[in-house]
């Protein structure tokens, strides 16, 4: 039986247990926020602040704790049928197995974030997603290259934030063992599976402690970006830290000032911007399997639209002068020239199946390749310019823009509420993120294995 069969069941026991587990979360939450107030003030928890008393930002919501409980609730719910039924252990998968014990871990690991976080007086924007991993891998074409597509894998994306400082994290969970499917059904069948976890609470924390201060560190590019190898064929799934000895954790912190975390989530799952209009376009371009255009970078700016001068239509990637740039898809160049703010910049006009046509833009380069030019054909990923520092630039990267091109609209023209860039993360293909070329890499990530 796969785990679907059991959904109702694991539904009903699963709310039921996070219900009567909410007014203990409810008190706990409260009498942490009410002590650390008062031991912070120094003043009796009972006593109304006045105007001159310091404040603090509210604990995290209720529904957030809550949330995070329930994938421990259902791996000890679904520990406990098969504990009591041993049968019932041939009626699941080893993905299943897996997918329940990992999504526990990153739920607790989570937790622990936020909690630590809390005591630092950091505040979580209330937003989280655990995603399992096949949606990454899917209907790729590069998708034989890869080494690791296991779907028990679970990724997080979530993000924390003070005044000053918001950074996201996408978080990865895996099972390490000698033979995964025998250990599994081990754990599972006699129970301690769950009995793992609650006893790693250490582990989590002091984990989660050394997250929440590489938030503060924003003097190590490898804390703040999320890094992007473009030509990469095998997951790496090494491990940060290793809880319990079996679950492997690796954190991707990115600075999400310019990146919103959800962008993350809704590409790797699939979903579509709902600020975007056309969302039947945006998928016919996220279906050309975009090439990443720059090798070995860093995410160093999003693309963000708001009410406000700071706008910014595209996605940065910092690298050094003279990094090679490669086009994202088959195309005809249309502009190779320098312009105002952009300095100088490469469109290429590319079109889709159904006949309508986008646009890739690649500003502030330092050079042409040879003999490009308005006009010139060019194929996905071939080298068309290198990285530079040139137009409105604070350091050398590269600025990427998926604009979709419309008759009568000149493609560097400025964006409007109805006629404006694609967020580039929604139509390249995050896999790249997670993933690494050097085979010397893997070897050393799946050492511990």
């Amino acid at each position: 039986m796969h785990r679907g069969k059991f959904l109702f069941l694991t539904t009903f026991f699963t709310a039921l247990q996070a219900f009567v587990t909410l007014p203990v979360l409810h008190a706990r939450t409260q009498s942490h926020t009410v002590d650390s107030r008062a031991h912070r003030q120094n003043t009796p928890s009972n006593k109304r602040p006045t105007a001159k008393s310091p404040t603090r930002q509210p604990a995290f919501p209720l529904t957030t704790w809550a949330q995070l409980a329930l994938p421990v609730a259902e791996l000890r719910f679904q520990s406990n049928v098969v504990r009591f039924n041993r049968n019932m252990l041939y009626h699941y998968d080893t993905d299943s197995l897996e997918g329940l014990a990992n999504e526990a871990v990153l739920s607790k690991t989570i937790h622990a974030i936020f909690s630590q976080a809390e005591k630092q007086g950091w505040a979580q924007n209330e937003k989280f997603h655990i995603l399992p991993i096949e949606n990454l891998t899917d209907g790729s074409p590069n998708e034989d290259l890869i080494s690791f597509n296991h779907v028990g894998f679970r990724v997080a994306v979530f993000s924390v934030k003070t005044k000053s400082i918001h950074r996201g994290v996408v978080l990865t969970a895996s099972f390490q063992g000698v033979n995964p499917p025998q250990e599994l059904q081990s754990l599972y069948r006699d129970g301690s599976i769950i009995d793992l976890l609650d006893q790693s609470t250490t582990e989590f924390q002091e984990y989660a402690a050394d997250i929440v201060n590489r938030f503060k560190n924003g003097g190590s590019i490898d804390n703040r970006f999320v890094e992007i190898t473009a030509k990469a064929s095998s997951w790496v799934a090494g491990c940060e830290t290793t809880i319990a000895g079996r679950f492997c954790i690796n954190a991707r912190i990115f600075d999400a000032n310019g990146i919103d975390p959800k962008v993350f989530y809704e590409a790797l799952s699939g979903s579509q911007d709902p600020t975007q209009n056309d969302h039947d376009t945006l998928q016919a371009i996220r279906e050309q399997n975009l090439a990443w255009p720059i090798d070995k970078s860093y995410i160093s700016r999003g693309y963000k639209i708001c009410g406000c001068n700071r706008q910014h239509h595209g996605v940065d990637f910092t690298a050094p002068i003279g990094t090679p740039i490669y086009a994202v898809s088959d195309g005809t160049v249309r502009e190779a020239g320098t312009f105002n703010g952009w300095g100088r910049t490469v469109v290429i006009e590319h079109e889709l199946p159904n006949g309508e046509k986008f646009v890739s833009l690649y500003a502030h380069l330092s050079r042409f390749e040879k003999n490009l030019r308005n006009g010139s054909i060019v194929k996905r990923s071939q080298l068309i310019a290198h990285s530079g520092n040139t137009g409105a630039s604070t350091g050398p990267h590269l600025h990427l823009e998926i604009r979709t091109l419309t008759e009568g609209i000149h493609p560097l023209s400025r964006p409007t509420r109805t006629h404006r860039p694609v967020d580039p993360l929604r139509v390249l293909d995050l896999f790249n993120v997670f993933v690494e070329s050097s085979q010397e890499a893997v070897k050393t990530a799946h050492s511990g294995r």
